[in-house]
Parts: C-alpha cells; structure tokens; sequence
C-alpha cells in the first residue's frame, strides 16, 4: 500500500514538471545534446582501420595461374628445375635510378645470361617497387608481402629469393617467386649478392 502511494506521488510530481515550459525547455536541450554526442561519436569517436600503404605492394602466390608452357631455356635453382613466376625490382639507397617494368626482362638477362629467354618464356608477373632505403629490410619485407600458400618449413614447390645485386654497375633489389615441380623445404632464401651467380644457372 505504501510503495503504491509513493509511485502515485512521483507520477502526479513528473506531471506537475512536464507542465513547466522550463521542464519542457530543459528536456529538449538534453535531447539535442545526446543527439550531437551520438552524431560525433558515431563520424569521430569510434576506431579506425588505419590505410594499409603496402596493398599495392602485396602478393598472394595461391591466387596466381600455373606456368604456360616451357620454353627452350629453363631456370635452375640450387639443381631444381623453376618456373619464373614473380619478379620484383627496386632501385636501391638514394640512388635516383628510373626503372620500368618493360626495363626488367633486359635487366633479368643482364643479371644472368640467358635469364631473358627464360623471362619471356615464363612470362611472370613484374613489379617494380619504390626505392628501397633499407637494403637488409628488403628481403624480409618482400617474404612478408608476398604470401605462400604454404606454411614456414613446409614441403612446397614454392620459393621465394630475395636480395642486393648489381646489374651493370647499378645496385638494385631482386625478390623471385619461382615454383618447382618438386616440393622442398627451401620455402624463402636471403640472397646475397653473389648469390645469384652461384646459385642460379640456365639450362637448354
């Protein structure tokens, strides 16, 4: 009895305040308020996905379409036969260096003779990547970018070389993504600059 005498004398309270103009006024203050918080909140206050820079940077090896057929020449890998089917070139340091994707077949043959037929042959996919400042960051950053669809230290018949050389008395950064018909552990190498004579070789 008590609990519904107190309800009765709080509702006849809210009426008695809603005939106030001022209670009016005050009430639809409030409301603008939540409104404005609610609008800002919405545009400003709540997190953002920041811009991911490297998307035209990024590959994913599994959506890429099998080599065409082989040429005469192909492209041997520590003993494995390859398929070329990603090449990457970045000029490096300050060097103001201007590189095209139609400059890279003629680069690939200036780098290992040869290499050129079998860049055409292969017709792998070229990407030219702004300066590298960092040349030991260009490696790991290239692994990082360009996926595999296989795990670290998997069998797969992908591998993926990446490093510094110099082509006709110019430094530059090379990442390859080459697929074997054989599966190996190799998964992704480090290259140095020698490297790609020693461990690259054309045969046919």
């Amino acid at each position: 009895m008590l609990f519904a005498q107190q309800v009765d004398q709080v509702a006849k309270k809210l009426e008695s305040a809603a005939q106030d103009p001022e209670y009016l006024t005050y009430i639809g203050i409030a409301v603008a308020v939540i409104l404005v918080i609610v609008v800002l909140v919405k545009f400003f206050g709540g997190p953002r996905t920041p811009p991911d820079l490297e998307s035209g940077l990024r590959e994913n090896l599994k959506e890429f379409p099998p080599p065409p057929a082989a040429g005469q020449r192909t492209l041997i890998f520590n003993g494995l036969e390859t398929r070329i089917r990603l090449i990457v070139v970045a000029p490096q340091g300050k060097q103001k260096q201007t590189i095209t994707a139609q400059d890279v077949p003629n680069l690939m043959g200036d780098l290992l003779r040869g290499l050129q037929s079998v860049v055409k042959s292969d017709k792998p996919r070229i990407k030219v990547w702004p300066t590298q400042l960092s040349i030991d960051g260009f490696a790991p950053t290239f692994h990082r970018l360009v996926a595999s669809p296989d795990a670290d230290k998997a069998k797969s018949k992908w591998i993926r070389i990446a490093g510094p050389v110099k082509i006709g008395g110019i430094n530059y950064l090379v990442g390859m993504a080459l697929w074997s018909a054989e599966a190996t552990k190799i998964g992704k190498v480090i290259m140095q600059p020698t490297s790609w004579g020693s461990d690259l070789s054309i045969e046919g």
